[in-house]
């Protein structure tokens, strides 16, 4: 039996709301936490005050490793509850109260930005071609939004590592006490190891590339709308190929969206009155 629509997008941005929260605001200053414990450590500090350091950074460490844990499962359950949301919206299928149970939706406190009703801005039909003109719309915006954080993110990997290195310099010049470089050397090398090849650059590397797919698969989208009709291969291979590299990413920031928004909803009408 089918039943009403259920609001996907909602239930959507829940999920991704909850694991933005565990991911941004636990597991990563946890594992700050453990950088800066580590930092404390190197200096020569009593053997007592050494053991509670070593504590609270195993238990740093465990609390962030569940949450990141927790995390990815609201994302696997967010992606899945995305997919729906544009084979609804795109195919005008109708998901029975079983299918959404089985997807994990639920409702509950969305921090989500707010968004542009409706959520997918596009004129087409139901059917092949509209689920197409829904994966550009969607890459389009990941694009945008990817391309500013791994800038960003770039731009900070980029100034630890020189700052890092300038201060090894200048200390390898300037500081005369053996002790006093060494100390300086391990905290310039706990920096680089954590930061510069730590969870920082995988989210760089993880939004530059999904940045760059998401621009090839836009252009994609974009020629099979402009050659007309969709057969309903090509289209799901796009779809299909949408899903697969956002899959790849960590959730996208808040933050990002919210310094594109004004721009976003824009530049994405102004392409498609472009093109037709």
């Amino acid at each position: 039996m089918i039943e009403k629509r259920f609001d996907l997008i909602q239930a959507m941005q829940v999920k991704f709301s909850k694991s933005k929260r565990l991911l941004y605001l636990v597991s990563i200053p946890l594992g700050i936490a453990v950088y800066a414990l580590g930092v404390l450590s190197i200096f020569p500090i009593p053997r007592e005050y050494l053991i509670v350091i070593a504590i609270f950074a195993l238990l740093f460490q465990i609390v962030a490793f569940v949450t990141r844990q927790y995390a990815l499962r609201c994302i696997s359950e967010g992606e899945g509850i995305r997919r729906m949301a544009m084979i609804q919206d795109g195919l005008g299928k109708t998901f029975t109260h079983i299918e959404l149970a089985a997807a994990g939706t639920c409702l509950g406190k969305n921090r989500e930005p707010a968004f542009l009703s409706p959520y997918y801005d596009s004129p087409e039909q139901p059917g092949w071609r509209r689920l197409v003109d829904i994966t550009a719309e969607c890459a389009h915006f990941t694009y945008t939004v990817t391309k500013i954080i791994s800038m960003v993110l770039g731009a900070i990997i980029l100034v630890l590592i020189v700052a890092a290195l300038a201060i090894l310099l200048f200390t390898s010049q300037a500081v005369e006490t053996l002790a006093t470089r060494d100390i300086i050397a391990k905290i310039v090398t706990l920096t680089i190891t954590s930061w510069a090849v730590g969870d920082l650059a995988a989210m760089w590397m993880q939004f530059r590339s999904l940045s760059g797919e998401a621009k090839q698969i836009l252009a994609e989208c974009n020629g099979a709308l402009k050659a007309g009709e969709v057969p309903e291969h090509q289209g799901m291979t796009l779809f299909t190929a949408y899903n697969c590299a956002v899959g790849q990413a960590s959730p996208l920031p808040s933050w990002a969206y919210k310094l594109a928004q004004p721009a976003l909803n824009k530049s994405w009408r102004d392409s498609r009155e472009m093109d037709s």
